[in-house]
């Protein structure tokens, strides 16, 4: 993801979080201050840390009817790593957004969230008219519309990246075996290869800062939602701004850290929205980008804490995340080589037979100058090699 403002809070309005959550939001008077470094985000100069949902691969392949067969993700090759399935995937899910199943602006994804929600009537905001051709009789295409509403929300949902990175992160790999069971002649060890990587991640937030909207140059009929009092008053404001505890709300740390709260209660999952159970119609995935690796699994757990020490923002967070594949997306680094000696020149009278002479004996005259003394005998003196007699006077 680019460098740039922090995307606005409402793009993860619509993120399914399960039937026992739901943000709400406000209108916001201030504005959101980034304190960090927006160039570090840019890839080009730095290692961003994104997040971004991916929806169910089988839900893919199940909707892309009528691909060839060398289009399909082969289980065989990517177990013999034959092919590359990481961008195969990638191919598919791009190709996957021209079809006629995921819809070309957010009017069309919200009409049809407002076809689940209203159990297939369609209703005119013009003349009140209601149609209810559209109903549906069996619950089975209700749940089919919930699920491509759902998975339009995903597909439309941009990456995420932490304004600032994680402080510690720890990848774990730990072998499933154990050596309880016994037989008559002992223990017996029994081992079934490898658990899935768990990642553990834990960071900290930005302080809690906020600006202003307005100026004291503008007019005093910018200020909507102002009390008669501070009405007609130029330069007056309701915002909060500067770094204080009251700009949390408005601060663009906080947002971003509840941003990643809406894809944790997400979590790749297509929820089922219509009798709103904990029954998960599909399984997706969270993708994290990050130092050239993609970590692609589900978050096991979220957390952060606040206390008197964080009344100014850095509030400090952790989750795990377990690992169901893992990509190495490094790109070929060009190094510079070592120096290589220069090209003898014939002309040159180092490397005529008289100057190599020369040089030799030059060189020998130079050694028998500063040839160590031969050695009489006591250990650990130089002899005339240069050294060390360990055998005494012979």
């Amino acid at each position: 993801m680019a460098s740039g403002t922090p995307p606005p809070a409402l793009l993860y309005q619509g993120v399914a979080a399960g039937p026992g959550w739901k943000r709400s939001y406000q209108i916001q008077p201030g504005a959101p201050v980034d304190g960090s470094r927006a160039i570090l985000r840019d890839p080009a100069n730095g290692s961003p840390f994104t997040f971004r949902l991916i929806p169910p691969p089988l839900l893919i392949e199940a909707l892309s009817a009528g691909q060839k067969d060398e289009e399909k993700i082969s289980l065989i090759g990517a177990a013999l790593k034959i092919n590359d399935t990481f961008s195969k995937f990638n191919e598919k899910l791009e190709a996957f957004r021209a079809s006629s199943f995921v819809t070309k602006t957010q009017d069309e994804l919200a009409r049809l969230e407002t076809f689940v929600a209203a159990n297939g009537v369609f209703y005119d905001a013009a003349t009140g008219a209601t149609s209810l051709a559209n109903v549906t009789a069996i619950s089975d295409v209700k749940q089919a519309a919930s699920v491509i509403a759902q998975l339009n929300r995903m597909l439309s949902t941009p990456p995420l990246t932490l304004l600032v990175n994680p402080q510690n992160l720890t990848l774990t790999h730990t072998k499933k075996q154990q050596y309880s069971d016994r037989n008559r002649k002992g223990y017996v060890f029994q081992t079934w290869g490898h658990e899935q990587p768990r990642l553990s991640v834990t960071g900290k937030t930005g302080a809690f800062i906020a600006g202003s909207k307005f100026t004291d140059t503008d007019s005093p009929n910018n200020f909507a939602g102002l009390g008669s009092a501070a009405r007609g008053v130029v330069g007056a404001t309701t915002a909060v701004s500067g770094v204080q505890y009251a700009s949390k709300r408005d601060s663009a740390s906080w947002q971003n850290l509840m941003a990643l709260l809406t894809l944790y209660r997400n979590n790749g999952l297509i929820y089922d929205l219509v009798t709103n159970t904990e029954a998960h119609q599909w399984v997706g995935m969270v993708g994290i980008d990050y130092d050239q690796q993609t970590y692609m699994g589900n978050f096991e757990n979220f957390t952060w804490t606040e206390s008197e020490d964080t009344m100014l923002g850095g509030i400090e967070f952790s989750f795990e995340f377990t690992i169901s594949s893992q990509f190495d997306s490094a790109q070929r680094e060009f190094v510079v080589l070592p120096q290589k000696a220069p090209t003898p020149s014939p002309s040159d009278p180092l490397w005529t037979a008289q100057g190599r002479r020369q040089q030799q004996l030059g060189t020998a005259r130079g050694r028998r100058a500063f040839a160590p003394r031969q050695s009489q005998g006591n250990i650990g003196r130089p002899t005339s090699s240069g050294a060390l007699s360990i055998l005494g006077r012979g």
